[in-house]
């Protein structure tokens, strides 16, 4: 809450506070110069009025005083009497004996002030009276002195003359005030309203975010043209702001193309990419000769290398939209990196490579976090370290940086190789997308010029950081760390709980009896659907080319289990599986339907849990992948 003070208050009131207080101060101080001026020319004329009065009566006194005549001496004091305002006054000689004084009433013993007077003439200051002492001079004598005479004025005119200035400018100041006010008032709307209209457009375009209002001009003064600039500043915003809308409609009209077509080429090449890996996976079953294995493992390779390419693509894609997530799950440190062992063992004795995994006694194995993509960023350094060494060695090491905070700590993991090594000039650019050292290793090693740039975008959005030494000839070390929580082993009861038997004789026999429905338009993918499904035994099988082939089996057949495409012709899988779920008998409606697609883009596993799918598999898929979740699909039916 603010506190109320002159600062915090409209500016209308300002206004009216500003003119309402000079104009008090000023009639303030008006009154109190009027006030002073009439006081002293009070006090000007009661002193003149004075003298010649006490010049005349004192004159008249002389022979009363020279004969010590008191009756004649009283009624020229009673001559006094006349004056509206001496109410005392007094004969004395020149001991100070009163020789008359009036009213007779008053005793002139109340006056001892005389004596100390006398001999000279003297005025007399009391907060109610003017008191004049006026020596009483025979002439005719050089001047003797022979008495005194005493004049007592009141200044009950004076108070009263003071009360009536005091009341009439109190009214006239009042008056003026109320005058004051109104015309303050009248000025305010004059020169605030501009600026209240300029406040309140502020504030409703700070709300509303509507840059089209405008503020009206009523004059060519200060406020007028800070208005012009305002609204030539909203004008310019409201052009920016149509520009930027403009370009934002643009942008995610482009990133939705750019999501579609990624979807469109993923499905259109992951399709075929199914079929070559899962025949290639079948090929591998069979009787085959040394030749024939080769070409084959060939085949494999390039098939897989073709399939990161594909993945590398669509994680820089996840990534730039801000669509990726992380996974916050407890996970054994020492599976990832016997995982990467074993995953480039055979090109590392290929290339007969020494390859070292050094952990420090110090790091914990249980951490949580997003094994999967630790995973994919070690393959792409490790990968990259074996791809660009032709002799030596890679090494692997892990240690724990530092403790941020209790149980969470920066886990520092180092690449390094004896490989050819990244040029000087090339080091601000190494995690730039599709870039590689030169053009002759792209030519020479391949790849995409991917892998560093996701690294890097995988590691900093999981709060961590990623660097690089390298020497031209020498070698490449790579270092990265993430902060990661540390975690405590699985107890008993949870290994227990997640420990399954995947032994096929352990499988009821009568789920082999079971009748399956493959919706694939796809001829390739049926034959290799059909061929997995029948070397695991499974016999009843039932085919369809889109959606609504697939809902005239279901209606006709006890279907047990749908493996079901996204993208077909005609009807796809979602309409398919949304007219299952609310259109078919209730028995129908909970067949259970696993999801088989090629376009894996963020956000369609989500999407096919929302249709009512129950699994989800994306090509290419390994075959034990596809018969394990089929299989529990089929158990918990």
């Amino acid at each position: 809450m603010l506190k109320l003070n002159f600062k915090n208050i409209s500016f209308k009131y300002k206004i009216l506070w500003t003119i309402l207080t000079v104009t008090l101060v000023i009639l303030v101080f008006s009154m109190l110069i009027y006030i002073h001026y009439g006081k002293r020319e009070f006090e000007k004329n009661t002193t003149r009025e004075l003298e010649l009065l006490s010049e005349i009566v004192s004159e008249n006194c002389v022979a009363p005083v020279l004969f010590k005549d008191s009756a004649q001496a009283y009624l020229v004091l009673q001559s006094l009497s006349r004056h509206p305002h001496i109410n005392i006054s007094a004969i004395t000689d020149t001991s100070c004996v009163p020789l008359a004084y009036f009213p007779k009433s008053y005793n002139i013993k109340n006056c001892p002030f005389i004596q100390s007077f006398f001999r000279k003439d003297t005025l007399i200051r009391t907060d109610t009276s003017y008191i004049k002492l006026k020596m009483i001079i025979d002439e005719s004598e050089n001047n003797k002195v022979l008495g005194c005479l005493l004049i007592n004025r009141n200044l009950k005119d004076y108070q009263k003359r003071f009360d009536n200035i005091l009341y009439t400018n109190l009214l006239i100041t009042v008056i003026l005030l109320l005058i004051a006010f109104l015309i303050a008032i009248y000025m305010q709307r004059i020169i605030s309203q501009p600026i209240l209209n300029l406040s309140f457009v502020v504030k409703k375009i700070s709300e509303n975010k509507d840059f089209s209002l405008r503020i009206e001009k009523r004059g060519n003064d200060e406020i007028g043209h800070l208005i012009d600039g305002f609204n030539e500043m909203l004008d310019t915003i409201e052009k920016q702001n149509t520009e930027l809308i403009r370009s934002k409609d643009e942008a995610i009209k482009l990133a939705q193309a750019k999501q579609q077509f990624l979807a469109n080429m993923s499905h259109e090449i992951r399709t075929p990419m199914n079929a070559i890996i899962g025949m290639i996976n079948l090929l591998t079953t069979t009787r085959l000769t040394k030749e024939q294995k080769e070409y084959l493992n060939h085949i494999d390779l390039s098939a897989n290398n073709l399939l990161v390419i594909i993945n590398d693509i669509l994680d820089v894609s996840k990534i730039e939209s801000g669509k990726i997530t992380f996974e916050q799950n407890r996970f054994n440190i020492n599976d990832s990196l016997e995982n990467i062992q074993k995953i480039f063992e055979p090109k590392i004795l290929e290339k007969g490579l020494e390859f070292h995994v050094i952990k420090q006694p110090d790091v914990p194995a249980f951490w949580i976090g997003d094994q999967v993509r630790l995973n994919q960023i070690l393959i792409n350094l490790v990968g990259n370290a074996i791809k660009f060494t032709d002799k030596g060695k890679i090494i692997v090491e892990l240690s724990c940086k530092q403790t941020l905070k209790e149980g969470i700590f920066e886990v520092l993991f180092k690449v390094e190789d004896t490989g050819i090594g990244i040029p000087k000039e090339f080091h601000p650019y190494i995690f730039d997308a599709f870039t590689q050292a030169s053009n002759q290793s792209s030519r020479r090693y391949g790849g995409t010029g991917l892998g560093l740039t996701i690294s890097k975008q995988l590691v900093e959005l999981q709060g961590g950081k990623i660097w690089f030494e390298s020497t031209v000839n020498k070698g490449t070390t790579f270092y990265f760390y993430l902060p990661l929580k540390k975690a405590n082993p699985p107890s008993f009861a949870e290994i227990s709980a997640k420990s399954h038997i995947e032994i096929l004789d352990n499988i009821d026999k009568t789920i082999f009896e079971s009748k399956l429905l493959i919706v694939e338009d796809n001829k390739v993918n049926q034959f290799l659907l059909k061929t997995i499904l029948t070397k695991q035994r499974f016999t009843h099988l039932f085919f369809a080319e889109n959606g609504k082939e697939a809902i005239e089996i279901i209606q006709k057949e006890p279907i047990d289990l749908i493996l079901m495409d996204l993208h077909m012709p005609e009807m796809d899988g979602y309409e398919t599986t949304s007219f299952i779920r609310n259109n078919l008998t209730i028995e129908k409606r909970q067949v259970p339907i696993i999801a088989i697609t090629a376009a894996v883009v963020q956000g369609e596993k989500e999407k096919c849990m929302k249709y009512g799918m129950n699994a989800y598999v994306s090509k290419p898929f390994k075959p034990d992948e596809l018969f394990t979740i089929i299989i529990q699909l089929l158990t918990r039916k």
